[in-house]
């Protein structure tokens, strides 16, 4: 059997060099003298009928890895054991381990041994059992244990990563809970964990925009995180007393997000339609294509777990720790915090993946790019609001059981179709 050139160690690969310089000329001859074949030996210090030997090997399979040492005994892979044992081992791997419950080795092994001995066959030992397991296909064994999802996300093959040639081309937005507990501003009481809505820009990788709400991720958190993203924030830094730049605006190309329902929403839809956004969703239960914003969501829940209150990632890092009891930070005050990491570390400090800050990558990057303004920032945001269809009679409109009326709405009776578009904030109904 041929060796691999990959496989061979250091040493072996070394001995095999020697013996192809030495050997690999009296290989290519039709007829060996004697003299020749005795002096191979004593240079190899091997044999004159192992220096035969290798020169047929070397003459069938042309490479030097054909020269390489082979090892006493059996072949690695060969199976001594009886058919029929062989038989009851693939027989319990298929009826016992590849299954959802997944047990463990110990106690499958437990399990055979208890079937061989009914059977009245010895069990072959812990080990050889072992070795029939792991000389299974490992993506079978993956799938049948954990599911098709799991192998798939363990062994798919990922072509390339997701790339932008300039600032704005593709923006990803995603959300996550914060791992950390906040407080009532007057009454100091645990008000829960907030969610953050984050926006960035693939090219750059800066923050364009964030959003933190109590409410779960809806259409309404997208549109409010997506305004801040496109529009400039200086009046935003200034009501929290942020000094820090935060120089990024403009409307995104394209934006990249999973399939949560708030991405597929009509008011998003439509809003992106509006302004010559092209919405790019992954594919169903690919997490690793928002590899790019699931990484800085990372950092940033590792930084917060430094804050008095985190819940940390999981119940064993929280062990005894009371996060309820130890927060202390309201609403605004994280969100100043959030911020200034944002715009102070992050931004700043090079990253890995681009060589450079992302700010300064920003900054050289948006000189020679044509960056979209939007004319209004008022009706940007309007056009990602939800919005429902109504009738609008002499009474006004009726939205969520609330009666709306004002005299702006008089002259809308009088068109052939009354039913219109009704744009609503659910933060203020």
């Amino acid at each position: 059997m041929q060796s691999s050139v990959y496989t061979v160690e250091d040493r072996a690969w070394t001995i095999a060099v020697q013996r192809s310089d030495v050997l690999r000329p009296l290989a290519e001859k039709q007829r060996l003298s004697l003299c020749e074949v005795n002096e191979a030996a004593r240079l190899l210090q091997i044999s004159i009928p192992h220096v035969y030997r290798l020169i047929r090997k070397l003459r069938a399979e042309q490479t030097t890895s054909a020269m390489t040492l082979q090892s006493p005994g059996p072949r690695k892979g060969r199976r001594r054991l009886p058919p029929h044992i062989e038989q009851i081992i693939d027989q319990a791997i298929d009826r016992l381990f590849m299954k959802r419950e997944k047990l463990t080795l110990k106690r499958f092994y437990g399990l055979f041994v208890l079937d061989c001995r009914a059977r009245g066959h010895v069990p072959p030992c812990f080990n050889t059992v072992r070795s029939r397991i792991k000389a299974r296909d490992l993506k079978t064994t993956v799938r049948r244990r954990s599911g098709k999802v799991c192998a798939e996300a363990t062994f798919h093959q990922i072509q390339g990563s997701l790339e932008a040639d300039r600032p704005l081309e593709i923006v990803q937005i995603d959300h996550t809970k914060v791992d950390l507990m906040l407080v009532d501003d007057i009454t100091r009481a645990s008000i829960g964990r907030p969610w953050l809505t984050l926006v960035m820009d693939i090219h750059t990788r800066m923050v364009l925009g964030f959003l933190l709400s109590l409410e779960a991720p809806s259409t309404t958190s997208v549109a409010l995180a997506l305004t801040q993203a496109v529009l400039p924030k200086d009046s935003w830094r200034a009501e929290r007393l942020i000094e820090n730049s935060w120089p990024t605006s403009g409307i995104p190309r394209c934006i990249h997000v999973d399939n949560g329902a708030e991405f597929h929403g009509r008011s998003f839809e439509r809003g992106c339609e509006q302004h010559g956004i092209q919405i790019a969703y992954r594919p169903p239960a690919t997490p690793r294509y928002g590899g790019h914003i699931e990484r800085l969501m990372g950092t940033l829940m590792h930084r917060i777990q430094a804050l008095p209150g985190t819940t940390f990632s999981n119940v064993v890092e929280r062990g005894d720790y009371r996060s309820e009891e130890r927060a202390c930070l309201s609403f605004r005050e994280f969100e100043r915090i959030l911020a200034l990491g944002v715009l102070g570390p992050y931004h700043n400090e090079i990253h890995r993946g681009l060589g450079q800050p992302p700010i300064a990558k920003w900054t050289s990057s948006i000189e020679t790019a044509v960056s979209r303004q939007p004319l209004d920032s008022q009706a940007f945001l309007l056009d990602f609001l939800p919005y429902e269809i109504r009738v609008i009679r002499r009474d006004g409109v009726r939205l969520f059981n609330i009666q709306y009326q004002d005299g702006g709405l008089a002259h809308l009776l009088g068109r052939p179709d009354t039913r219109l578009r009704v744009k609503y904030d659910p933060r203020n109904l």
